[in-house]
C-alpha cells in the first residue's frame, strides 16, 4: 500500500459521486515529444571512423597490437527520437463516495479529500488483512463472465 499514489480525485456533479482513483507511479525511457504530439529529433552526427592501414602492395600492416588502423571516411548518422526518463501514474482502483452523504455536509473540500483518503487507506489496510483473521461469506458467481 506504500507505494500507491492518488492518480485522480474528483466530484462528478452529473453522477452525485467523489471518485478517488488509486494508483502505481511508473518511470520508464521513452521519446520526447513536440507540442503536436511527434517526437523530437536528435541532430544528425558526424562520427569517426577507423580502417585497417595497408602498404604500397595493397598488404595489411601490422604493429604489436595486431592491424594497424587509420582513420577512415566519416560516418554520418541519422538522429534519432530524444530519449528522457518518463514518469506515468497508472491507474489501478477507484473508490467511489456518494456526493449526498451527510459526512461531506459543510466540510471544506481540504477535509473531504482528508476523510476519503482516510477511508481509503483504511479500507486497503483491511483488505491486506488475512482472510483467516475476517469473517467472509463468498458469494456465487466467482469466474462467470463479467
Amino acid at each position: 500500500m506504500k507505494d500507491l499514489v492518488i492518480v485522480d480525485h474528483h466530484r462528478d456533479v452529473a453522477d452525485e459521486v467523489y471518485r478517488l482513483t488509486v494508483g502505481y507511479v511508473v518511470e520508464e525511457d521513452g521519446p520526447v515529444l513536440d507540442e503536436n504530439g511527434e517526437p523530437v529529433m536528435e541532430e544528425d552526427r558526424l562520427v569517426a571512423t577507423e580502417v585497417p592501414a595497408v602498404d604500397e602492395n595493397g598488404d595489411p600492416v601490422f604493429d604489436e597490437d595486431g592491424p594497424k588502423m587509420e582513420p577512415g571516411e566519416p560516418l554520418l548518422v541519422p538522429g534519432g527520437p530524444r530519449i528522457e526518463r518518463q514518469r506515468f501514474l497508472v491507474p489501478m482502483e477507484d473508490f467511489v463516495f456518494a456526493a449526498f452523504d451527510d459526512r461531506w455536509e459543510g466540510k471544506t473540500p481540504e477535509e473531504i479529500v482528508r476523510e476519503q483518503k482516510r477511508l481509503v487507506r483504511a479500507a486497503l489496510r483491511k483488505r491486506d488483512e488475512p482472510v483467516a483473521a475476517r469473517e467472509i461469506e463468498q458469494l456465487p458467481g466467482v469466474g462467470d463472465s463479467l
